[in-house]
């Protein structure tokens, strides 16, 4: 029987998250799981707006771009951020 037990954190509100590996194809509980992304520490205004922004309001969003070198992490949400 296959079993793993990782430990995370909410990448949203910090919560510590037991992750339960159920079996060798991947499937889980205890979390949420969007794949791995990169954050940076500072971003810079591009000074352009997006087209798509204009889906969420009127004004459009600024495009922004990442300074420096991006941390990469696995992102894990817990259950009330997921729901949120």
């Amino acid at each position: 029987m296959f079993m793993k037990k990782l430990k995370k954190k909410c990448v949203v509100c910090g919560k510590k998250l037991d992750i339960t590996i159920i079996d060798a194809k991947g499937h889980y509980t205890g979390g949420y799981y969007f794949g791995r992304m990169k954050f940076y520490r500072k971003y810079r205004d591009t000074g352009r707006i997006s087209k798509l922004g204009k889906l969420f309001g009127k004004s459009g969003a600024k495009i922004v771009s990442g300074v420096g070198k991006p941390k990469e992490v696995e992102y894990w949400e817990c259950g009330k951020c997921f729901i949120e």
